[in-house]
């Protein structure tokens, strides 16, 4: 059976912003790793989080699945 979480972006994004690493985010919304980044995407693609945030984010943790989403933001430019 699947669940539904419901997670604020606003918290989320606070969290990201406060160097909450992959890990205790994981934990905190319980969702997965995979989840995670699917959220960090969508956060991206709508320009709620920047890839900046992210990769800062992704330092703090060796997730694979991180590594992955940070390596798909290289394509992306910044404009601050």
């Amino acid at each position: 059976m699947r669940i539904q979480r419901t997670i604020k972006s606003e918290d989320l994004i606070q969290d990201i912003r406060s160097g909450v690493p992959v890990l205790e985010l994981t934990d905190k919304y319980e969702i997965t790793p995979q989840v995670l980044d699917r959220v960090l995407q969508y956060l991206v693609d709508v320009g709620l989080l920047t890839c900046r945030q992210v990769r800062e984010c992704e330092q703090l943790s060796s997730s694979p699945c991180m590594h992955r989403f940070v390596e798909s933001c290289d394509d992306f430019r910044y404009v601050d």
